[in-house]
């Protein structure tokens, strides 16, 4: 008698339906997302899919969703024990850099607000997500609460925009994940342009100087041993 194959959880359809989805955004694209070319790519019944999401508005809502809250728990990482605000900043984009290169949903996610596909009500846009977190971690190293000093503000203000800007550009879905080490190159000539900039004193600005470069190697090298030889 054959045994039959255990049931997948209705959490593990959601997760397997979302990853799907993503793959039909990032190789078809997004006119080709539906029900069907979702289900042909999941390997289950259509069926299966229209119970979860019944057409392709819902199904960029699910990769919007899930994107975000995938970015948001990165960001929330940050700051680590030992970091200041701007090697929290550091560390966190090339973080978010690594993970639209490596995630299917979150850079399906960023081929959605690129292309401006109608997103659902209350939708929260991820550039939000990364000004609020970026100006969160910039006044960390103000002992943690917002400046008052208008002129402070404004500057923090401006990197922060700038930083967004950029990261924006570093994340946009197109070539493959093996451009990761050149997104990497353009990180670290961002964070060495901006970051000494917010530094408190000069001798903060030295060591920064002295950590970008480090941390450009480590995430190199992490990036390096996780392709196959």
């Amino acid at each position: 008698m054959t045994e039959r194959a255990p049931r997948q959880s209705r959490a593990a359809v959601r997760t397997l339906v979302c990853e799907s989805a993503a793959y039909v955004v990032l190789e078809d694209g997004i006119e080709k997302l539906s029900p069907t070319t979702v289900a042909l790519r999941a390997g289950i019944h259509k069926g299966r899919v229209v119970r979860i999401h019944s057409n392709s508005v819902q199904l960029a809502a699910a990769i919007r969703r899930t994107g975000y809250e995938r970015v948001e728990q990165l960001c929330e990482k940050f700051p680590r024990s030992r970091d200041t605000g701007v090697s929290a900043i550091a560390a966190c984009l090339y973080e978010l850099v690594e993970q639209a290169g490596t995630d299917a949903v979150v850079r399906a996610m960023y081929a959605l607000d690129a292309a401006d596909a109608p997103a659902a009500p209350g939708h929260f846009t991820i550039y939000g997500l990364w000004r609020s977190h970026f100006m969160t971690l910039l006044n960390t190293d103000l002992d943690g609460s917002p400046t008052e000093d208008t002129s402070v503000h404004a500057r923090l203000t401006e990197v922060a925009d700038v930083l967004v800007d950029a990261l924006a550009g570093f994340t946009t879905p197109r070539g493959a994940p093996s451009e990761l080490p050149v997104r990497f190159d353009h990180v670290h000539l961002l964070l060495t342009a901006v970051l000494p900039m917010v530094c408190s004193d000069a001798d903060y600005a030295a060591h920064m100087h002295q950590y970008l470069p480090r941390l450009r190697r480590m995430y190199g090298t992490r990036v390096d041993d996780a392709v196959p030889h």
